[in-house]
């Protein structure tokens, strides 16, 4: 009688598990963007109110720091988790200059496939 009630113990625990939601992720990368250019952090010139909204309402970064000064490699850096200038290939330092190959490898651990792994959707949009 105990070994049954054990298991329905655990059974039980793991629908809790299956149950919880996963909370919404989104995540904002802008080019040229300072600390005080939005409301939220104190800006008085422009307002940005639904960016205040996101930044009440979720998790803000107060301490963030960028890999490079350029954006291609700033977002390689975000993707990837590594510092650009290891991956040595054009692009991930520098301004990208355009060829067809990949400046990511498609073996590589990235953000979006650590969330994918994870069950989430990973709509991306550029603007």
């Amino acid at each position: 009688m105990r070994m049954k009630k054990f298991i329905l113990f655990l059974l039980s625990l793991s629908t809790l598990a299956v149950a919880a939601e996963q909370p919404n992720v989104v995540l904002i990368y802008v080019d040229d963007l300072g600390y005080g250019d939005l409301s939220c952090y104190g800006a008085t010139k422009v307002q940005s109110p639904n960016i205040d909204r996101l930044a009440k309402e979720g998790r803000s970064f107060l301490d963030a720091h960028s890999p490079s000064a350029v954006c291609t490699p700033s977002r390689y850096g975000l993707m990837t988790g590594e510092y650009p200038f290891r991956q040595g290939t054009s692009g991930s330092w520098g301004p990208l200059v355009h060829t067809k190959e990949l400046i990511i490898d498609t073996d590589k651990l990235t953000l979006g496939r650590f969330f994918k792994e994870a069950g989430y959707d990973n709509p991306i949009t550029y603007c």
